[in-house]
């Protein structure tokens, strides 16, 4: 499920605060967001407040049907994810550790599919979604 959570190995280019830095993987690997004469625009997003419950990001209402990523930028602390229409619970599945001014997470996959709880012992936390078509 990691490798879809990876920023679109350097094939992404955005026009906001985030073009020319990195994302990373959740393993902390950097992945270019910006390559010369392409450009992406947000598309909508929001900050979903991250809960004891499984959510998907339609909680942020609808997501826009051109939205091809999402950026994911992680508050509070740990916050896990899966991406295959389950939900998680609060030990199972793929974790996102805060970006604490680190660029933000970037997703390529199923957007209407992915759904987050907050980790095990995370008493508050909360994803900035940015959508990009």
């Amino acid at each position: 499920m990691r490798k879809v959570l990876l920023a679109g190995i350097g094939l992404l280019a955005f026009t906001s605060a985030y073009a020319q830095q990195s994302a990373k993987t959740p393993n902390g690997q950097p992945v270019p967001l910006y390559k010369s004469g392409q450009s992406f625009a947000v598309a909508g997003g929001g900050t979903l407040t991250i809960t004891t419950s499984a959510q998907g990001l339609s909680a942020l209402g609808s997501i826009p049907s051109l939205a091809q990523y999402a950026t994911f930028d992680v508050s509070g602390c740990n916050v896990v994810y899966r991406e295959d229409g389950t939900a998680p619970t609060s030990t199972v599945g793929n974790t996102l550790a805060p970006n604490n001014g680190s660029p933000p997470y970037v997703y390529q996959g199923a957007l209407a599919n992915v759904q987050f709880i907050r980790a095990s012992g995370c008493a508050s936390a909360t994803i900035f979604v940015e959508y990009w078509q």
